[in-house]
Parts: C-alpha cells; sequence; structure tokens
C-alpha cells in the first residue's frame, strides 16, 4: 500500500552548516472513521471518530559543513469517543539521525545537486500500549538507512527526491506475545 502527504519530514536536503541550530514546533491534527484490516477498509461504530492530536519537537544540528545530528520527539494522544478505550496519551518515539553531504556539484547558473546520506534509529520514548485502535504509536524500535538526492535552482526553488530501508524488531505486547512490526522501504518525492 503507498500513502500520499504532503508536508516537510524529518530529514531534508539542506545542510544547516558548523555550530546551526534549527528547532521547530509542530502540531497536527487528524480524523477518522474508516481504517484497514489487512487489506479491507473497515469502520467500527464501537470506536466512532478516532482522532489524534500531536506536537513535535524537531532540532537540526550542523556538526561540520557536511554532517548534521537531527532529533525529534512527538506527544500524541488519540482519543475515541465511543466504547470502552480509553484516551492514550504520551510521548511516543525518540528519533535520531545523521545525515552527510556525500557529494555536491555546482552547475553554477543552472542549479546545484545535493546527495546526501542518512543513517538513525528510533526508539519508544515512553511505555505507551502499541496494539489498541487508539495506540500511540507502534512501539517498536528501528534502524533506518536513506539516500536523498536534492537539485536546487539559483532561484530558490528545488526537487528532492529520497528513499530508504526502515528495518523495525518485533515488539512484545502487554498479553505476552510476540508480533512482527513489517520492514518497510520509503520513499518520497
Amino acid at each position: 500500500s503507498s500513502i500520499l502527504s504532503y508536508g516537510q519530514g524529518m530529514i531534508d536536503g539542506f545542510m544547516r552548516g558548523k555550530n546551526n541550530l534549527t528547532t521547530a514546533l509542530s502540531y497536527s491534527h487528524e480524523s477518522y472513521d474508516t481504517y484497514y484490516v489487512g487489506d479491507s477498509s473497515v469502520s467500527n461504530p464501537n470506536l466512532g471518530t478516532i482522532t489524534t492530536n500531536s506536537a513535535n519537537l524537531f532540532a537540526s544540528y550542523g556538526i561540520t559543513s557536511f554532517l548534521d545530528v537531527v532529533v525529534g520527539l512527538p506527544y500524541v494522544s488519540v482519543n475515541s469517543p465511543e466504547g470502552y478505550w480509553s484516551k492514550q496519551k504520551g510521548f511516543q518515539d525518540f528519533s535520531f539521525y545523521l545525515k552527510g553531504k556525500a557529494m555536491e556539484k555546482d552547475f553554477g547558473a543552472i542549479g546545484k545537486l545535493s546527495v546526501i546520506a542518512v543513517a538513525g534509529f528510533v526508539i519508544p520514548a515512553s511505555d505507551y500500549i502499541p496494539d489498541a485502535p487508539v495506540a500511540v504509536g507502534h512501539h517498536s524500535k528501528n534502524m533506518e538507512a536513506r539516500l536523498l538526492f536534492q537539485y536546487r535552482l539559483p532561484v530558490g526553488v528545488f526537487v528532492m527526491g529520497q528513499g530508504g530501508y526502515i528495518k523495525r524488531n518485533n515488539i512484545t505486547l502487554d498479553r505476552g506475545s510476540e508480533v512482527s512490526v513489517p520492514d518497510a522501504w520509503d520513499y518520497v518525492v
């Protein structure tokens, strides 16, 4: 399956530069009453409309002109007005990435091409319940590697494409059983 989304992700094609820090606090809101179980779209009147609100703290710091550290920590609140599921809230997963400029080619008046390599990990930041319809997250420890290409025109417009592999660890549910969280290939343009 694929997901279409608009916005800036954790990893971008801009290097911060030595000793420069960028921080951002973002907020998102989503709600849905239909979701997927396997390949089937279902709705459950015992859940009603599930609402998720999240705030994310993002920071990126330039260690050198070609190496950045990127971190993120979201706080998530998920609620279902129907049924017996209580509201879930807490810090989701701490993200840590090293982002290195592997190559940059300046074409003068027609733009600049950057190639950036990224490696990182994601770990749960709290002991949230991973297998509830109103879950804060998957609670999986992940390792990630990706490659990013960005072409910048002199007028400030850019085109970016990236792809990567996310290796996810199994999780243990509160009931004691171990569950596989599938690995993923991720592509962004």
